[in-house]
């Protein structure tokens, strides 16, 4: 069986609204990297960036402790080339779907618990998630 197509890993970072913006530069002096996209989630009262470079991305997502409290136990967020094809791949492996496809600003997204018992958000960006990339921040 091969392997999903891989295009970036992101640890997931939670913060409140006002600290967004700090920890975007934090983690571009940590790593080297650069702000790879940045949009608001107005429903789901969120704002996400993702910090991007070769040795690690993260992805940081803002937001009042009662909109994050239902991202919380996400631990990673993936992007793959193909979202159809993560749950034909992994739910043989032993994963469990919790979250469908389901349409976000970006493109799509899947959320599964992996065997061992980590959740992962699988996503495929789309043209739509091209309105986000390269910000300023």
């Amino acid at each position: 069986m091969a392997g999903l197509t891989i295009l970036e890993v992101q640890t997931r970072i939670f913060v409140a609204p006002e600290r967004l913006r700090a920890t975007v530069a934090y983690y571009k002096a940590l790593t080297g990297g650069r702000c790879s996209l940045h949009f608001p989630f107005p429903e789901r009262a969120l704002e996400l960036a993702a910090v991007s470079s070769p040795e690690a991305s993260f992805l940081i997502i803002a937001g009042a402790e009662a909109a994050l409290a239902p991202f919380r136990s996400t631990a990673l967020t993936v992007l793959v080339a193909d979202i159809e094809a993560v749950a034909g791949r992994l739910v043989p492996l032993g994963a469990t779907v919790l979250q469908p496809v389901t349409p976000v600003p970006t493109g799509f997204q899947t959320r599964l618990r992996h065997p061992d018992g980590l959740v992962v958000e699988y996503v495929q960006h789309t043209a739509a998630a091209e309105r986000f990339r390269n910000p300023t921040l």
